[in-house]
């Protein structure tokens, strides 16, 4: 198994829309992006990396989750 393929890898294939959400307001097409312990480590538009868990994500959007972490029941 490659290094890459570890069971808390998650790649998240053939997104259409990437809103990066950078000072640039990046957007990419066609990407993929390889998660690793919770954190982005990659992404490419080459041929993707071996992942434990793999999402194809064609016609959709990825954008920053945001968590709530304070709030007033």
């Amino acid at each position: 198994m490659p290094a890459e393929a570890d069971s808390e890898s998650l790649l998240i294939r053939d997104i259409h829309t990437l809103v990066t959400m950078d000072a640039r307001d990046t957007v990419l097409r066609g990407v993929w992006v390889l998660v690793r312990d919770g954190a982005i480590e990659k992404i490419g538009t080459s041929q993707p990396p071996h992942a434990g868990r793999v999402l194809n994500s064609r016609h959709l959007v990825a954008l920053p989750g945001l968590v709530n972490t304070h709030h007033h029941l």
